[in-house]
């Protein structure tokens, strides 16, 4: 697998959201958990923003 651009080997902070839906790749509970709570996050701020943007 070839690795996108701006791919480094170099320890840096936080989380890459890459193959999520790739069956294939094996996600223990924990980073399903993460997945929900990101999501959840996202979908509270766009609610967010459309109740007060309107």
């Amino acid at each position: 697998m070839e690795e996108p651009e701006g791919y480094s080997k170099e320890y840096k902070a936080g989380f890459k959201f890459r193959g999520l839906a790739d069956s294939s790749i094996f996600l223990d509970e924990n980073h399903k958990r993460m997945t929900l709570n990101y999501r959840n996050a996202y979908l509270r701020l766009s609610n967010y923003y459309m109740i007060e943007k309107r």
